[in-house]
């Protein structure tokens, strides 16, 4: 039997067990020129069971308009978001935490993360979940082997004291580096050397 002809291959959020033809399924799908609906009822009866979570699915979509597609695991930042009790992370990461992880959720997460990460260590997926954690404003807290929490290395107040310390000496910089420029133009209007 010959192989079919890949097409294209789609890649889009839906949440679980809500497919349909609306938006973002039917514009991403409707160019391919495949049956919407099968697939929506297809995507719907695998993911009933994730009901309330985001999962990401990979669609192959062939010459002769059929397809295949691949459930994902659902987002970090939904898993984190979750763990956390929050709605969602922080506008301004890195100058306060918005929520916390305890070490415990974060390998939770990272087992559930790992079929779609690039790798098959347990502390290294952890380590990208906590990442992810970071970007989004929400701080981990880690355990020692005595299964004590550990504070973190900085806290809020002095990243706030640290970005307001980078803030004033790159102003400091910034007129030093415009004197020359102010003296070029000078030199442009013919004020400057007569020679």
């Amino acid at each position: 039997m010959a192989k079919k002809k890949v097409s294209a291959v789609v890649k889009i959020q839906i949440p679980a067990g809500q497919a349909s033809p609306a938006p973002p399924v039917g514009t991403a799908l409707g160019p391919h020129g495949i049956a919407i609906m099968d697939f929506t009822k297809a995507y719907n009866a695998q993911t009933e069971n994730q009901r309330g979570t985001i999962v990401p699915v990979e669609i192959t979509i062939y010459e002769d308009r059929s397809f295949t597609f691949v459930l994902k695991t659902p987002p970090a930042s939904v898993l984190i978001r979750a763990a956390a009790g929050l709605e969602k992370g922080s506008q301004l990461p890195g100058r306060g935490a918005v929520g916390e992880v305890t070490e415990a959720q974060l390998a939770e997460i990272a087992t559930t993360k790992m079929p779609d990460l690039n790798t098959d260590d347990l502390e290294q997926a952890k380590q990208q979940v906590a990442g992810t954690a970071r970007s989004m404003g929400i701080r981990v807290l880690w355990e020692d082997e005595a299964g004590d929490e550990l504070a973190p290395l900085v806290d809020a107040d002095e990243m706030a004291a640290m970005v307001d310390a980078n803030e004033a000496l790159h102003a400091e910089e910034a007129p030093a580096a415009e004197a020359p420029a102010e003296a070029s133009d000078a030199d442009a209007d013919g004020e400057g050397d007569d020679s």
